[in-house]
């Protein structure tokens, strides 16, 4: 759940909205849930239950968010403009590093084992 808590927190900072999970229909809340539904399922591979337990809401709500945010988006009235993509930019920035740091990881412990190797040999 840690990977949901970091994108709510990054859609709250950026749509200056307090706490997404409060129950609230108001128009600027429904917004922000709708690009924090899109990138949870975009950026996770966590479910629709799992996307909507996270913000106290079901996983209809949450299609129904995703739904909504795609058909309005581009639209002049949509009140986060640019949050989608500024929130999605780090996240891509994130998991970029992550994979580097996996694969520098899977480097050493190549690098380890050819060493434990080696000493066998010397021994």
């Amino acid at each position: 759940m840690k990977e949901l808590e970091n994108i709510i927190h990054l859609v709250e900072q950026y749509t200056l909205i307090d706490d997404l999970k409060i129950k609230s229909k108001k128009k600027d809340l429904t917004e922000a849930r709708g690009i924090y539904y899109e990138l949870a399922r975009t950026y996770t591979n966590k479910t629709l239950e799992e996307i909507a337990k996270s913000v106290n809401v079901t996983s209809a709500s949450v299609i129904n968010g995703i739904n909504k945010f795609r058909n309005s988006k581009d639209k002049v009235h949509f009140r986060h403009p640019g949050v989608y993509e500024q929130v999605r930019k780090i996240l891509l920035i994130d998991n970029n590093c992550i994979d580097e740091i996996k694969t520098l990881i899977s480097e050493l412990e190549i690098l380890t084992n050819n060493l434990e190797i080696e000493y066998e040999l010397i021994k």
